[in-house]
């Protein structure tokens, strides 16, 4: 109920700053107040307002304030009034937090107009309009939230579209506001993560779509200097989850896609800058679980080289836990795991599991580690299977 209120409240305040801003614009076209002319400042402040009110008739309503503005530009002469890159990047977020039909596809119609403007501004036009971070992202953002069936290849053109355009200002020494950071490349990586069907877009699979997408991003941060897309365990870990996909394929199928999986994974763990943390681990011993064949020696040889691992690294929770007993055999889960139970893990184990993740351990974690490993982990295991 108070987030209906609070909804309401941030409605009625657009309203009333669009009244006033109505009111500002029919002053100024009387001749009556000269002081009252709106300014783009005026246009920013009521824009910002309908945007925070996620209302749903938001993004038209800031669409028609975008036109009005250009109005006011073309037909009065106000050049304080133009429009400006932050204009279009309101309406793009008002569409993305729409999450309507359509609302996406003309998101990316918004962000295309702003590229042709961008374009007609090197013909020595008088446009301020160029496509920054904020209006990728927005638009990015906007296809990955969607729920039509060609969301990630769409979330994922307008990514190559904004490395494209970061690798022609990197040339130009003008690309620090078209840098893609990691944060994008986890959102178009996952969104390929949720596609559960298994047909080939563009020729790939899901999963091989996913690990391009990687393979671009580590290639943009190492040889392109591209610092903040520098690949994170969300981004290695949604690869890993992508792969899991292939679990009601063909055993070749699956073969193939669990290598690509633990290439992946085995990246990870090497890493200079990157590290798997608990539910990397857990899902990566879910892909061993779905992937490869039940009872089998590499399934459990693998399979204990995670768990292991996980134990070292602290990262044990109830979800990797889960994993192990559903991947490996219940000899082998009996061997490594002896008499501790799930809500009683060893500290050592879970030291780097967040608390809110903790759900089933239900004692206090003393504050220091005792540093001591069970005896049935393997302290010396090196995970190359």
């Amino acid at each position: 109920a108070k987030k209906r209120q609070d909804q309401d409240a941030a409605h009625a305040a657009a309203q009333r700053a669009q009244r006033i801003l109505e009111w500002m614009i029919s002053l100024h076209e009387a001749g009556a107040n000269d002081l009252a002319t709106p300014t783009s400042e005026c246009f920013d402040v009521v824009m910002k307002a309908w945007c925070q009110s996620n209302h749903a008739d938001a993004p038209q309503t800031m669409e028609q304030l975008l036109v009005r503005m250009e109005q006011l530009y073309r037909e009065g002469g106000n050049a304080d009034v133009q429009p400006q890159t932050r204009h279009y990047n309101h309406v793009l977020r008002a569409w993305q937090r729409s999450r309507t039909k359509g609302s996406a596809r003309r998101a990316e119609e918004i962000l295309e107009h702003m590229n042709k403007l961008s374009a007609a501004q090197h013909a020595d036009t008088d446009s301020p309009i160029r496509p920054d971070f904020d209006s990728y992202n927005a638009c990015l953002t906007a296809w990955a939230g969607s729920d039509e069936n060609c969301s990630a290849r769409k979330a994922e053109s307008v990514l190559r579209k904004m490395e494209s355009a970061y690798k022609e200002g990197n040339n130009n020494n003008n690309s620090k506001d078209l840098e893609p950071d990691a944060v994008m490349y986890n959102v178009v990586i996952d969104a390929w993560a949720k596609v559960t069907s298994t047909a080939k877009t563009s020729g790939r699979l899901p999963y091989e779509s996913a690990r391009k997408i990687l393979d671009r991003q580590i290639d943009l941060h190492e040889r392109h200097g591209a610092a903040k897309c520098r690949p994170d365990a969300y981004g290695y870990t949604s690869v890993i989850k992508a792969c899991d996909n292939m679990s009601g394929r063909s055993k070749r199928q699956r073969e193939k896609a669990f290598r690509v999986a633990e290439t992946t994974f085995l990246e990870l763990c090497s890493s200079d800058h990157a590290a798997p943390n608990h539910v990397a681990y857990g899902t990566m011993l879910k892909v061993c679980a779905h992937l490869l064949p039940a009872g089998g020696k590499r399934r459990e040889l693998i399979s204990r080289l995670v768990f292991d691992k996980a134990c070292r690294d602290g990262c044990v929770g109830a979800m990797v836990v889960n994993r192990f007993k559903e991947a490996a055999s219940s000899g082998l889960y009996k061997e490594v795991m002896g008499n501790i139970k799930k809500n009683s893990l060893p500290y050592d184990w879970t030291f780097r599991v967040p608390k809110s993740d903790q759900a089933l351990h239900r004692r206090k974690r003393k504050k220091k580690a005792s540093r001591k490993f069970p005896s049935n982990i393997n302290k010396n295991t090196n995970l190359k299977p």
